[in-house]
């Protein structure tokens, strides 16, 4: 038994060899990296429930490393577009509206959390926050662009579709602000603007009304001013 024991451990360890070297071929494969990643992870998954009954050691081993080719699908299916507008949505929650001023009341679902199961609370806007001063519930939706995109000398923020589902909001009990970075990084942006949808009514942005409704980039945004 013991034998037999040993035999089967060294066999897995060779299983997981093989397949941690595929993986590593795959990931640099440009052609097959991303979807045969998801599948060989969903295979080895449902292989795992199938050895479950069978041998409970090997069906724990396939699921772990079944998961984690799944992870590693979902990591570096992750457009670029996305990890940048997270990281200016923690900007802004972090330095625009942070607490103790300002309570989180809503975040909308992530990248991951959307992968398997898309969740309808993504349409919301960004955040609601609540202002501690004012006790005013609010939206915040988060733009950022890293340049000005064409010779007129602004920005497309949003597309029609986004416009008018924010305004549909807007019409609601809570008002929506807008919050543009533009230049520099999605960390650390050049310029910064905070605005009511009451200001805009296209999808472009002119660089001068950026300017005109810029905020500080080291302090969060004063109640007075966004409810002024």
């Amino acid at each position: 038994m013991l034998l037999d024991y040993v035999s089967l451990n060294l066999r897995t360890t060779m299983y997981l060899f093989i397949i941690t070297v595929f993986v590593i071929f795959l990931v640099k494969s440009q052609l097959a990296r991303r979807r045969s990643i998801y599948v060989l992870g969903e295979l080895l998954i449902l292989f795992a429930d199938i050895l479950e009954g069978l041998h409970k050691f090997s069906a724990t081993v396939l699921s772990i490393i079944g998961r984690i080719l799944t992870n590693i699908y979902i990591s570096i299916s992750k457009e670029d577009s996305f990890v940048v507008g997270e990281e200016f949505e923690t900007y802004v929650r972090e330095n625009v509206f942070p607490e103790p001023h300002y309570q989180l009341i809503h975040q909308t679902p992530s990248y991951e959390e959307n992968f398997e199961v898309y969740d309808k609370k993504s349409l919301l806007p960004d955040f609601m926050f609540l202002d501690r001063q004012t006790g005013k519930r609010f939206y915040v939706e988060c733009k950022f662009r890293s340049y000005i995109l064409n010779d007129e000398n602004k920005i497309v923020w949003c597309n029609d579709n986004q416009l008018a589902r924010y305004k549909w909001y807007h019409k609601q009990n809570h008002p929506v602000f807008i919050a543009v970075g533009l230049g520099g990084s999605a960390r650390t942006p050049r310029d910064i603007a905070l605005f009511s949808l009451d200001k805009v009514h296209f999808t472009g942005l002119y660089y001068s009304f950026i300017k005109s409704n810029s905020i500080s980039k080291y302090s969060s945004v004063n109640s007075s001013n966004l409810w002024a």
